[in-house]
């Protein structure tokens, strides 16, 4: 049987008979007590079947919202392949939604799509409804998410047998059979009609969004501080700590290797982007280069599915100025709307499409990119959507992210092939706009520059851009770990000044990765560096070392 929302909605029905015990035994945590039972037929359906079996009533249940912590979570139990239960749930939800909003907006949505509350009241006696509405109420408030459900509790008024009553205005209405979906709906407007077609199409285009959503919408620590890699916050949300990132064009057009240091125009990456509809993006290695690519998937994936986070205006959010603080007139300029979004990582395509295919005088063209596009989409579960995206490329244009040009191996002229493949791809969709990354050494070959693609380097991080980052990064470890905003903001503030008085380690936190493995070191350290220099080096090194090569292993998937 298919795990949909309505067979998810019937299971956590029968959960809820579990209520009164399950709060007694765990200490009376309410809201974390429904919460985990109305995700119990989630789990439960996942640990059997696989996580992509609830990847679609998950989306349809918070399409806004992107699922991303929910999901991830579940899936890192199922690979635990640990026995989950309800209490376990608790303890999950108590230790991170009181001081995660995102978390709490995905359970939140979960709790009102599924009537939770008022389904869960029909296993209560009158006394334990009072009591079970006052503790509810009582929760919502001192975590800030009370007003979400004034629909359903409002003043002490309760859901009863069919009916709604609410307080307004010291007036009290009664709506008989409106309530639906834990929402009470006033007379709609009339709309144009929308065929099921096209309905089917936008479930489509949103599942595709979530999936990007994400596939993009976390940074991970695993690699980086190895102290950190069996936490359950080694993923950080990419919105809470990235900082915007210049880059340095030349005086002259393409001629990269005559660049230095103060003779360069320095403008936003994302204002390049904006103006050049064929763009190379070149960097050293830990230049944020793929931090910047997977931060405008996930703003414009975002913005097409109005989530609350993920949008345009995040990602043409100020630059920072001197301080570190967002100035108005750095605001940073996007005119293309909500272009929908294709990630395509060059150095997994190439394994796959490119290890198989025959030489046989003739150079690959686009096609051989395409299928790969509509398997990544097939092998994600969004098979109904391949036609649509096509359709999407070759009409509207969307915004196509090729990350990771220098990491296509040589062998078998497959940096030859990936060079025409590319060029025939911009020629068969002209409307699209194409980014492409690359380290900056395996770009200056003149054979192996893109045809009429502009470029530029990435910039390293100023005083402004470490400061803010650094902000950022301990007000987002603060709301993961619980630790009080003053106490956060303290210790960044000893970070700053350790980097901002020490040349050395400002050489150093000048390039965004190594400033994210201070960060990381100088956070899973309670607040301070290694004492000694060397020290500091030594992990670097190694730390370092597993970053850069851990993620270029590629499943060639037959």
């Amino acid at each position: 049987m298919n795990f949909n929302k309505e067979t998810w909605k019937a299971n956590a029905q029968n959960k809820y008979k579990k209520f009164k015990e399950l709060v007694t035994k765990a200490g009376t945590p309410v809201y974390a007590s429904v919460a985990s039972l109305a995700l119990m037929p989630l789990v439960e359906t996942a640990m059997q079947s696989g996580i992509s079996s609830i990847s679609i009533p998950l989306i349809t249940l918070i399409s806004n919202l992107g699922t991303n912590l929910i999901a991830t979570e579940i899936e890192k139990w199922k690979d635990s392949s640990k026995q989950i239960s309800e209490t376990d749930i608790i303890q999950w939800i108590e230790t991170t939604a009181t001081h995660n909003s995102q978390l709490r907006d995905e359970i939140d949505e979960i709790l009102l799509k599924l009537d939770a509350i008022p389904n869960l009241q029909k296993h209560l006696s009158s006394d334990d409804k009072q009591w079970f509405l006052d503790a509810f109420q009582k929760q919502l408030k001192e975590m800030g998410n009370y007003d979400k459900y004034t629909n359903i509790i409002v003043q002490g008024d309760m859901v009863q047998g069919d009916k709604v009553h609410l307080k307004q205005d010291a007036k009290t209405i009664v709506m008989g059979n409106v309530y639906q979906n834990s929402v009470i709906h006033a007379p709609e407007k009339k709309q144009t009609l929308i065929t099921e077609t096209e309905k089917e199409t936008n479930t489509q285009e949103i599942a595709y969004l979530n999936h990007m959503l994400r596939e993009s919408g976390h940074m991970s620590l695993a690699g980086i501080d190895k102290k950190a890699a069996s936490d359950a916050e080694i993923r950080l949300n990419i919105g809470a700590v990235y900082t915007a990132l210049l880059t340095r064009t030349p005086q002259k057009e393409h001629d990269i290797r005559a660049m230095k240091s103060g003779q360069d125009k320095l403008r936003p990456a994302l204002e390049l982007l904006n103006s050049c509809k064929k763009l190379v993006l070149l960097g050293d290695p830990g230049s944020g280069k793929t931090t910047f690519v997977n931060y405008v998937a996930w703003c414009l994936a975002g913005e097409y599915c109005c989530h609350p986070y993920a949008n345009i205006n995040m990602l043409t959010a100020p630059m920072p100025d001197d301080k570190g603080k967002m100035d108005q007139k750095n605001q940073q300029y996007w005119d293309h709307d909500a272009l929908l979004p294709v990630h395509v990582v060059l150095r997994d395509f190439a394994a796959r499409q490119l290890n198989n295919f025959s030489d046989s005088g003739q150079l690959p063209n686009y096609e051989i990119l395409w299928q790969y596009i509509a398997y990544t989409l097939k092998h994600n579960g969004l098979k109904e959507y391949i036609p649509c995206l096509k359709k999407e490329l070759k009409n509207r244009g969307c915004l196509v992210l090729l990350d990771g040009l220098d990491e296509v191996p040589e062998a078998g002229k497959k940096r030859d092939h990936i060079k025409h493949i590319i060029e025939s791809f911009c020629d068969t969709f002209p409307n699209c706009r194409i980014l492409v990354t690359s380290r900056i050494y395996a770009y200056q070959k003149q054979q192996w520059r893109l045809s009429d693609f502009q470029d530029a380097i990435l910039a390293n991080f100023s005083k402004g851009q470490i400061q803010q980052f650094i902000d950022r990064w301990y007000a987002h470890i603060a709301e993961l770990r619980g630790i009080k905003p003053d106490d956060a903001q303290g210790r960044a503030e000893l970070l700053k000044r350790a980097i901002l008085n020490n040349p050395r380690l400002f050489v150093l936190a000048e390039r965004p990765l190594l400033l994210t493995l201070m960060a990381s070191i100088h956070a899973w350290r309670g607040g301070s560096l290694p004492e000694k220099r060397e020290e500091l080096y030594a992990d670097a090194v190694e730390l370092l070392l597993d970053w850069w090569e851990s993620p270029k292993i590629v499943r060639d998937d037959k």
